[in-house]
Parts: structure tokens; C-alpha cells; sequence
């Protein structure tokens, strides 16, 4: 199935009007790659299963540094990373921008349902998938810091 275009597409627009309406920032994607995120580095990683007519899952990759950050802009009180409420709140914003990119697909007859997120925090880990996906991982740019979202989905056969 491959990564689809309006769904990369639908999960970049959300993502930017999460930061604009919750965090009143603007956050500027760059260029879609083909890498895997994080690399070890501390790394707070929230992932959330996705099924239906899209198939595969879609992750945060954040600093926790630039986690600290995105939680006290969003909720005006500073959260040490290693917190459950940190992770939490990062597990919280994948929920919320896959819920608005699926209103978004679902008025292209893309329908989908997801999982609830699970969050991964340490310094030296890795993620691996099967050798027969396709990932694509977006960058973006913030006042806050950096951050990736990720997305993976099986290859066409």
C-alpha cells in the first residue's frame, strides 16, 4: 500500500494546526525522508497504531528538552520529561493530530481507525520495522525546537 500522499499530506496539515490552535506557534515542515527516527539520542517517541484503508503507524519523535517545552506552552507549567505527565501530554498531541487528519481523510473516503499511543523515553534506543515498509519521516521546525513525525506503512506489493 505505500505511504499515501494526502494522508502524509492530511497528518503534516494537522500537525501545524495543532501547534497554531493549541500553541499558538508556527511550525514549518521540511522535506519528507525515507529515515528512521530517533537515532540514538534521548528521545521521547509516542506511536499510535493506524487500520483500515490505511494501515501502518504514525509517531512523535521529540527531544526531551523540546518536550518540556511543547508542555509548558501548551499547558503553562514546566514538565520534566522523565514525568508520566510529559509523556502523557506527548502521547495526548499524536491523539489529537491523527484524530483531525482523520476528519480531514475521512471527507476523501479515507477511513481509518487508531490505537491509543504508547510513549517510549531513554537515550539509547532504536526502532526497527520489516524490511517491506515504506517510511517517511517529516521534520519540522519550531520556536520551541525540533521535533519529527513519522510515518509507516506497508510497500506496495
Amino acid at each position: 500500500m505505500g505511504i499515501d500522499t494526502k494522508a502524509a499530506d492530511a497528518i503534516t496539515q494537522a500537525t501545524i494546526s495543532f501547534f497554531k490552535t493549541m500553541l499558538t506557534m508556527d511550525v514549518t515542515p521540511g522535506k519528507a525522508t525515507e529515515t528512521i527516527g530517533p537515532a540514538s539520542q534521548p528521545s521521547i517517541s509516542a506511536t499510535i497504531g493506524i487500520s483500515g484503508d490505511l494501515s501502518g503507524t504514525m509517531s512523535l519523535h521529540v527531544h526531551p528538552d523540546v518536550a518540556g517545552n511543547i508542555m509548558e506552552s501548551w499547558i503553562g507549567e514546566r514538565l520534566a520529561p522523565e514525568t508520566a505527565e510529559c509523556r502523557d501530554g506527548i502521547g495526548e498531541i499524536v491523539n489529537i493530530v491523527l484524530g483531525d487528519a482523520k476528519t480531514t481523510m475521512s471527507s476523501g473516503n479515507i477511513n481509518f481507525t487508531f490505537s491509543i499511543p504508547h510513549v517510549i523515553f531513554g537515550s539509547e534506543y532504536q526502532i526497527n520495522y520489516p524490511a517491506d515498509v515504506s517510511i517517511q519521516n517529516i521534520g519540522f521546525d519550531s520556536p520551541l525546537g525540533t521535533f519529527e513525525v513519522e510515518l509507516v506503512a506497508a510497500k506496495e506489493s
